[in-house]
């Protein structure tokens, strides 16, 4: 029997989604399974995960967006093959969904919706207008294109707040959230307790606090707010730097800031750009503390760093505490604490307390998901396909087809005042 991944989801560039499916291409590729991805070109040259893109094994398959309903190369498929695809936009299932036209003959062909933590028109496509009369009709359309994907189990998510999200947008029930949040797709790092030791010594001429994130402002605002906090500690504690790790719109804003810093603080921060996930493990692990949300805080704490969880859509850094104290989601917007007061807890702490920090959220993140790489094939949901119906696609069709006019005129407008 042949096991086939078909990541529907173009872009892979650094990020929290496409990490997870970094992540799972190199799985695919270990076990032998036939490995497809649904891209352009154009994303295909600009991947930051050319050790896994590149890869020959690999089958691209080249699609084109925006005017145009998904065609592509047709992909020919076996009797014998259970294919699983995943998709992330809902415009994006529906235009895969023709994909099954042609693969009906085979085994299984389970496709998914997998839900991250955004929430703009790409994710909520009734967002793209502005009148609250289209934005109802189309919210309608999207309703009844959820609750189809919620009655054919093909809804899952990165976090049960990201289901909760769609979930409560969409007034309908997504039964069994807990098994419908996805398990992680690789194991944690090994730890070992004399590293840990050497870097509690290590932080006492140097201390380094990392953090990594998307500069997408304000959803992940906090590095700004960082970046104040950092200054001031700074001045009480030279040895400070600060490690910056990402990339995106904000960069400019970000650069800006540093630059109106005095010499003697701005020169212990340093600004990565974007690393690949074999290199930002490398930097945690040269670092004294992590500063992040979501998946760049677990994946810190994985690595054995005191991890420090921070609130999303602010341009504040307030933080909640330490991985091992928080309970619920990685993913608050409800007000946090001064985040000095917890630097400072770890910069005062002995050798022996600054290793339990360690162990401890390590232990804490290592403990909360199972590791299960083949997730998506393990799921035991009725194989019914394609998902939705052809009324339906004709109405998201229609939609498609005005969301890429507006964002043209959109563009086009921006660049008209641009030119003014």
């Amino acid at each position: 029997m042949k096991k086939t991944l078909i990541i529907n989801y173009q872009g892979m560039q650094v990020g929290g989604i496409e990490v997870t499916f970094a992540k799972l291409f190199k799985y695919a590729l270990q076990k032998e399974y036939r490995m497809i991805w649904l891209t352009t070109p154009n994303c295909e040259s600009q991947s930051d995960f050319k050790d896994v893109t590149d890869n020959p094994k690999v089958e691209k398959v080249y699609v084109k967006k925006g005017f145009h309903w998904f065609p592509h190369e047709k992909i020919k498929f076996s009797k014998e093959e259970e294919v699983v695809m995943i998709s992330c936009e809902p415009l994006d299932f529906a235009r895969g969904e023709s994909i099954s036209e042609y693969a009906r003959s085979v085994k299984s062909f389970n496709h998914y919706l997998l839900l991250p933590h955004f929430t703009g028109s790409a994710y909520y496509p009734e967002r793209f207008f502005n009148s609250k009369g289209s934005q109802k009709r189309w919210w309608k359309v999207m309703r009844e294109f959820a609750l189809s994907l919620e009655e054919n189990d093909c809804i899952r998510g990165f976090s049960l707040k990201h289901l909760d999200s769609y979930e409560a947008n969409y007034e309908l029930v997504i039964k069994n959230k807990d098994d419908k949040r996805i398990a992680r797709v690789d194991t944690a790092y090994s730890i070992d307790i004399a590293d840990l030791q050497k870097r509690a010594q290590a932080r006492k001429s140097t201390f380094k606090i990392v953090a990594c994130s998307r500069f997408d402002f304000p959803h992940k605002g906090f590095l700004l707010g960082l970046i104040d906090e950092y200054a001031e500690l700074k001045k009480e504690y030279s040895h400070l730097e600060l490690i910056i790790v990402g990339y995106g719109e904000g960069e400019s804003r970000l650069k800006e800031k540093i630059s109106k810093l005095p010499e003697e603080i701005s020169k212990g921060i340093t600004m990565t750009g974007v690393l690949s996930p074999e290199k930002l493990i490398e930097c945690y692990k040269t670092g004294h503390l992590n500063v992040g949300l979501g998946g760049a805080m677990t994946t810190g704490a994985l690595c054995g760093l005191p991890s420090l969880l921070v609130r999303h859509y602010t341009e504040d850094c307030e933080t909640y505490g330490f991985a091992n104290e928080i309970e619920g989601s990685f993913l608050k917007t409800e007000p946090g604490f001064d985040i000095k007061d917890h630097i400072k807890k770890v910069l005062s702490a002995s050798d022996d307390e600054y290793v339990k920090m360690c162990l401890s959220d390590y232990k804490k993140i290592e403990a909360m998901n199972k590791n299960e790489p083949d997730y998506f094939f393990n799921q035991t949901r009725q194989n019914k396909w394609p998902v939705l119906s052809k009324k339906m696609i004709s109405k998201l069709k229609w939609l498609n087809l005005i969301s890429y006019f507006k964002k043209r005129f959109l563009k086009q407008r921006a660049y008209e005042e641009k030119e003014i």
